[in-house]
């Protein structure tokens, strides 16, 4: 399995999004997938080819979520790659922690496809601030 094959496997194995297994070449799902596996492998580097790499030994397991959670270096530095990959599919960010902000408190940067996030169908709902129903949808009831 190539790198970004590897990436969009791990991806879904770890959101549940099942239109991760089909992501059709050219496509605009593709560009986005390119695009995280590149912003993620530059902001973090080594941690976040220790996820893939240990995603990778799983990957033809029974249950890879299974086996990947369970594997014993999946803590600490991996586990919280493993919560970036989720956070930039859902939400189009990721968060760059720093020596004085940690966890939820780290800086957030934006991956670029803030309306594209996952979230957005997962609670049916359009991006915040961003729509393409016509000014004033909201004044009817559904």
């Amino acid at each position: 399995m190539d790198e970004l094959s590897t990436f969009v496997a791990l991806s879904r194995t770890l959101t549940g999004i099942g239109f991760l297994a089909n992501i059709e070449p050219k496509s605009f799902a593709e560009t986005i997938a390119k695009d995280y596996l590149h912003r993620l492998k530059e902001a973090f580097g080594a941690d976040f080819i220790a996820l893939l790499t240990l995603y990778a030994s799983k990957a033809g397991a029974p249950d890879p979520l299974a086996a990947l959670l369970g594997d014993a270096s999946f803590k600490d530095r991996i586990e919280s790659m493993a919560k970036q990959v989720v956070n930039v599919w859902m939400l189009s960010q990721y968060r760059i922690e720093t020596a004085e902000k940690k966890g939820d408190n780290a800086p957030a940067f934006d991956a670029g496809f803030f309306d594209q996030g996952l979230i957005w169908s997962a609670i049916k709902a359009h991006p915040i601030a961003f729509s393409h129903r016509s000014h004033g949808y909201w004044t009817s009831k559904p």
